[in-house]
């Protein structure tokens, strides 16, 4: 019964959070697209400046600890798979350690 199984992206915001975010930043996503901040790469925003960014849904991106957490309390039938999009090493570095 449920979702047992969730896919994500991943990327590392500049001070080192992981956040859930399929685009490398949220121009698709932002109330003003044109906004100087919606199309700034998400590497290049922190976590505060991405959370003060309007988005249409009203919601700011999870961090992926979150959803880690999330998952842990649903309990063992609960799997992620965790999508880190070509060229975004620096998420790879930052994911490897919560994992082990």
């Amino acid at each position: 019964n449920g979702i047992h199984l969730c896919e994500c992206d991943v990327a590392l915001t500049k001070d080192e959070k992981l956040i859930l975010a399929h685009d490398s930043d949220f121009s698709r996503l932002a109330l003003d697209p044109n906004s100087p901040d919606s199309s700034k790469h998400i590497g290049d925003l922190t976590l505060k400046e991405l959370i003060s960014l309007p988005l249409v849904s009203g919601s700011r991106p999870p961090l992926l600890l979150d959803v880690l957490r999330s998952a842990r309390d649903i309990g063992g039938s609960a799997q992620l798979v965790i999508e880190i999009k070509p060229g975004n090493e620096e998420a790879a570095s930052a994911l490897a350690p919560m994992l082990l």
